[in-house]
C-alpha cells in the first residue's frame, strides 16, 4: 500500500477537522522529514476526543502510516509522502538550489563530484553540499554513505 501523500493530510485537517479553515481544532506541525516525505504531528484543541477518532480512521481509510500516538494527551506523528519526487542539491548554509536531480543517487554522485572538484581548487569544505527534497523546507538532509 503506497503512503499517503502531505497535501492529502493537509486537506483533511483543513476541511474536515477544522471546518474548511474557520476553526482551530486541529494544529499540524512539522515534526521531522526523510529523503521523500514528512513525519507531521496532529494536535487536536476542541472536541479532542472525537476529531482523534476522525484522524485514526482517515489513517486506517487511506493507509497512513501512524508513527506514535499517545491517547493520553491526544497527540499523534504520522509519516507523509512528498506531492513531487524531486531532489536538489543545495548550498547547506545558504540553501541555494544548485541543480535538480532525478533521483537520490544521482544526488549523492553530484555531491561526490563537487567535493572532488573544490578539493582539487583548494577550497574544500565538508557538509558545504547537501540535498533538499521537492518542499523546499528549511529542512536539510544528511547525505552519509
Amino acid at each position: 500500500m503506497k503512503e499517503v501523500k502531505v497535501s492529502k493530510v493537509l486537506d483533511f485537517v483543513k476541511n474536515e477537522l477544522c471546518r474548511e479553515g474557520t476553526e482551530k481544532n486541529a494544529e499540524l506541525n512539522l515534526v521531522g522529514a526523510f529523503i521523500g516525505g514528512k513525519n507531521l504531528k496532529i494536535t487536536f484543541h476542541k472536541n479532542p476526543e472525537e476529531l482523534y477518532r476522525r484522524m485514526l480512521s482517515f489513517c486506517a481509510t487511506y493507509g497512513v502510516v501512524v508513527l506514535k500516538t499517545d491517547p493520553g494527551t491526544l497527540e499523534m506523528v504520522i509519516r507523509a509522502r512528498n506531492d513531487v519526487n524531486k531532489y536538489f542539491v543545495a548550498n547547506r548554509e545558504t540553501k541555494e538550489v544548485i541543480k535538480e536531480v532525478s533521483s537520490l543517487q544521482e544526488g549523492k554522485q553530484l555531491i561526490t563530484d563537487y567535493e572532488k572538484e573544490d578539493k582539487r581548487n583548494g577550497v574544500f569544505e565538508k557538509g558545504f553540499y547537501d540535498i533538499i527534497d521537492d518542499s523546499r523546507l528549511s529542512y536539510l538532509y544528511d547525505v552519509k554513505k
